[in-house]
């Protein structure tokens, strides 16, 4: 891998079937917008599925990444690095002038033109913590998802961690400073969790 790359990884990859094999798991600083925004965009598969990029920083509020998902369905991520209102305020305003948008976006991603439906996008959301009261629309809904994400360090190596934010609402984390009793997880990883998402 080259020096400085980053790769992402899937909530799975920190469990393990065998209790001796351990990580050496770590929070890393945030990267400069720019280079988080490079992450995500070529990170897409570990939370969207088989995706590709249409637009890697489109010209809208927040100049969110625009992305075909698995389904082929039109996708605006919006991320912040620090807020997760504001990560979703300008992804709602992405959202909606993407929506009014939809000749010029025909017109500007060919592609696009083999789709008879109406190109109402689905809007992800990337934050790196769930702000209060987000449990009400942190569920899954057909045209909104929220993920939490978290830089990492995993045995050295830099690291994504993107978590669907209703499992961090109601499945992963059960209360502050308690984990959930997975029997798949080590002591190192149940104690990195916990003090990661509380």
């Amino acid at each position: 891998m080259p020096p400085g790359s980053m790769l992402p990884i899937a909530p799975e990859t920190l469990r393990h079937e065998h209790a001796d094999v351990t990580l050496d798991i770590r929070n890393e600083p945030t990267p400069s917008r720019s280079a988080l925004r490079a992450l995500f965009a070529a990170s897409l598969e570990s939370f969207l599925g088989p995706a590709s990029v249409l637009d890697a920083e489109l010209s809208c509020p927040g100049s969110p990444i625009l992305a075909l998902d698995s389904t082929g369905r039109l996708t605006l991520i919006s991320f912040d690095a620090e807020d997760g209102i504001e990560a979703f305020l300008t992804g709602l305003a992405a959202w909606q002038e993407t929506r009014a948008g939809t000749p010029w976006l025909r017109r500007l991603y060919p592609s696009l033109c083999q789709m008879e439906a109406p190109l109402t996008p689905r809007l992800v959301v990337l934050m790196p913590a769930l702000p209060p009261g987000f449990e009400l629309v942190a569920s899954d809904r057909d045209h909104l998802q929220i993920f939490c994400f978290r830089v990492l360090s995993v045995d050295g190596q830099p690291a994504l961690l993107v978590e669907p934010a209703n499992r961090v609402a109601h499945g992963l984390i059960t209360a502050p400073g308690q984990v959930d009793t997975d029997p798949q997880l080590t002591v190192e990883e149940a104690t990195f969790l916990d003090a990661s998402f509380s």
